[in-house]
């Protein structure tokens, strides 16, 4: 299995209604660790149902309450975890989430709130056991690769739902669409240029090059020019670009570095449609 694929999870939303939680969304997520912890990454208006451009609900039915989302642990034959060490066969659980304690939320957002559609939940690594997942910055990744228009990248999540085998993602590729040196509108973001479907949104996203790397200051051979098949983490999916699927197809990509904005600036989650 592809390290890359090992860092993702599919996630499910549930609501309040009549008296009871009832499915709500689905969309993706993934691991990532910050000053030894690890988190789920997902995008803001996953977790609130709402529109981060018009603060209005994404769709109807109730606002999410709980999130579910997959990982990945040993197990015996009887698919009942056991050690790591004592197995290599892997099965998938359900960990779960309570977005509000006390009625106040309990993720980790971006210091411009909304604007920036990241979210982070602190994960009790002890609570899942012999946990197989990898967070997606310690992937071994090719540190060396730049990013540029047209570099091909991939956005690994569960479009409509779908699932590989083993609840791992589907890899939708895709191209770099904008400068990813310069920010998109003032946010900061890139364009790709794919064809995502709902479910997508909180994907991790990364660039592969295949063929030579050329190092060198003139664009050419360079001692530490490396020659095979590159790939880095590129940054979160957060949705399309317009509402029509078959429109122009571009999707917005968070820049990896809101996440270490948000694990360091800590700032609690906030709903403006609770006011918490």
């Amino acid at each position: 299995m592809d390290a890359y694929s090992r860092a993702v999870a599919q996630i499910e939303l549930f609501g309040l209604q009549n008296g009871g939680l009832v499915p709500c969304g689905l969309a993706t997520g993934f691991f990532y660790r910050h000053n030894g912890n690890v988190y789920l990454i997902t995008n803001w208006h996953v977790v609130t149902g709402i529109d981060p451009g018009t603060l209005q609900p994404v769709a109807q039915g109730p606002q999410p309450e709980v999130l579910t989302f997959s990982y990945k642990q040993t197990v015996d034959s009887n698919g009942q975890p056991v050690p790591a060490r004592s197995t290599n066969v892997v099965g998938s659980f359900q960990g779960r989430i309570d977005l509000y304690e006390a009625d106040s939320a309990i993720w980790y957002e971006h210091s411009n709130r909304q604007y920036v559609d990241v979210v982070a939940f602190k994960v009790q690594q002890s609570e899942l056991g012999e946990w197989w997942n990898v967070p997606v910055n310690e992937v071994d990744q090719s540190l060396k690769l730049r990013f540029a228009p047209g570099m091909d990248c991939f956005v690994l999540g569960y479009p409509k739902g779908m699932i590989g085998p083993g609840k791992t993602p589907i890899w939708k590729r895709g191209s770099i669409a904008s400068e990813p040196d310069y920010d998109w509108r003032y946010m900061p973001a890139f364009l790709i240029d794919t064809a995502t479907r709902d479910g997508m949104s909180g994907s991790p996203v990364v660039a592969r090059h295949s063929g030579i790397l050329l190092t060198g200051e003139d664009g050419g051979l360079a001692d530490d020019s490396v020659i095979g098949t590159m790939t880095k983490f590129a940054g979160i999916y957060s949705g399309r670009i317009g509402e029509d699927e078959m429109g122009v197809q571009l999707g917005l990509v968070w820049k990896p570095a809101v996440l270490d904005d948000i694990l360091s600036e800590n700032t609690r989650g906030m709903n403006p449609l609770r006011n918490v």
